[in-house]
This record gives structure tokens, C-alpha cells and sequence, in this order.
């Protein structure tokens, strides 16, 4: 469980489709813009109304959020939900965020630039399931998680283009993992104590030997969107 406010930048989206809702996490980029996965705010490929994403900010604990409204949607224009790559998308808010109001620190992340080595070791934070057959967290959660083997990440995605192309995988991390409902939020690069940059957009994961399983054991696979990849279209 997470202690203090070491993130700042990590809010929850609510996201209501066909009269259910789920959750994914998201990073705020700037007082009125977010990252997420396209995956967690499209349906079938299709971005989903704006009135239908609800974000939470400004606390650790699932029921103390504030709520905000969307004002629109970008899903990346190459996104392709069957594959799952190019798997983000930025959030825009009706109103940008005051930074300065309210109980408790809110902030924004800076993309990771730098190249990624073999062995690195990242952050994974949200609030998703604790196991694969367990319930949502209603505590902000952290996990670190190294980057896999190439041979385990490309056998089980031919379409894996190495750590430094548009996908970031770990693998082998005996059980440390994220999973359902940590879908768009941030695998982060520790820069410094408590210091983090954002280096990937959580996107999926499965084991090989039992597509059933999406998380928590050692045999899973788990892709990142990488962001780096992406700067020239966050940036416009």
C-alpha cells in the first residue's frame, strides 16, 4: 500500500458502458490533460462519449477521489484493439485542476526520454485487483517489476519490438505484476528518492501457457505502451 503522497499524478477513471462500469488509472500530464490506454476508454475500437469518464484525483484511498468531468477524448490514431498497440490516449478536462486547493497534493508526472537498459527495474502503482481471482484495492497500491527477457516477451508477442520500440515488457517477476483495473495507469521510472518519470501506460499481460490467467503468477508476460515512442503526438 502506498504511504504519503509519492504520486501525485495518478488518478482513477470510472468509465460506465453498456450499464456497467469499470476502472482504469490514468496520469495527469498538465492541469487539464491525462494519459491513459486507448483500450480503457474505447469500445470495439471506438472511443466512448466523454460523459461516460469520470476522473478521480487528489488521494490514496479510492473514497476520498474528487471527481471532475471530460471534456474530450484522443484516442491514438493507430490504435488497434485486436493487437492491443499503440494503446494510449489523452483525457482532456472540462476545467483544468487547481493544484492548490484541496486537502491533498496534487501534481503532474514528466515523460522518461531516456533509453531503456536491459534489467530495469520500474514502479508499478493503481488500484486494481490483488491477485487474479481477487477484488479491487481500495487503497492506491505499488509494485516494482523488471523488464522480461526478450526471448519470453517476443515468444509470447511476435509483434515485440524490443524494450526501447513501442511496447516496454516485464516478465519473471515471481508474482510482482499489476492486473485487472490497473489498466492506464503509470509504469514509472524512479529518477530519484520518491522522484518518478513516466515510462509506460499499463496495457496487458496474460501467461503463455494459460491465456486465462492475466496476472500474479511468475509464468505472466505483461506489456507497457511505451511513451517515449509517442512524444511527437502527445505533444500536438
Amino acid at each position: 500500500v502506498v504511504k504519503g503522497r509519492s504520486f501525485p499524478f495518478m488518478s482513477m477513471l470510472t468509465i460506465v458502458m453498456d450499464e456497467s462500469s469499470f476502472l482504469c488509472g490514468a496520469s495527469l500530464l498538465s492541469k487539464d490533460y491525462l494519459i491513459t490506454a486507448a483500450h480503457c476508454v474505447t469500445n470495439n475500437g471506438i472511443p466512448v462519449s466523454a460523459r461516460s469518464v469520470t476522473v478521480g484525483v487528489g488521494s490514496n484511498d479510492a473514497q476520498d477521489l474528487r471527481s471532475y468531468k471530460v471534456n474530450r477524448i484522443h484516442v491514438h490514431p493507430d490504435y488497434d484493439y485486436e493487437n492491443v498497440v499503440n494503446d494510449l490516449a489523452l483525457i482532456r478536462l472540462r476545467r483544468p485542476l487547481d493544484f492548490d486547493s484541496g486537502p491533498e497534493k496534487i501534481g503532474t508526472v514528466a515523460i522518461a526520454k531516456e533509453d531503456l537498459r536491459d534489467n530495469e527495474v520500474f514502479t508499478a502503482i493503481g488500484w486494481g485487483k490483488t491477485s487474479s481471482t481477487g477484488d479491487i484495492s481500495s487503497s492506491l497500491r505499488e509494485v516494482n517489476v523488471t523488464t522480461g527477457p526478450s526471448d519470453a516477451c517476443k515468444a509470447a508477442n511476435p509483434e515485440f519490438d524490443g524494450e526501447d520500440g513501442r511496447q516496454i515488457c516485464t516478465a519473471k517477476n515471481k508474482n510482482h505484476d499489476t492486473c485487472q483495473g490497473d489498466s492506464g495507469g503509470p509504469l514509472l521510472l524512479p529518477v530519484g528518492p520518491k522522484d518518478y518519470q513516466l515510462a509506460g501506460i499499463t496495457s496487458y499481460g496474460y501467461a503463455p501457457s494459460d491465456p486465462n490467467i492475466i496476472c500474479g503468477t511468475d509464468s505472466v508476460v505483461a506489456y507497457y505502451t511505451h511513451v517515449k515512442y509517442y512524444i511527437k503526438w502527445i505533444s500536438e
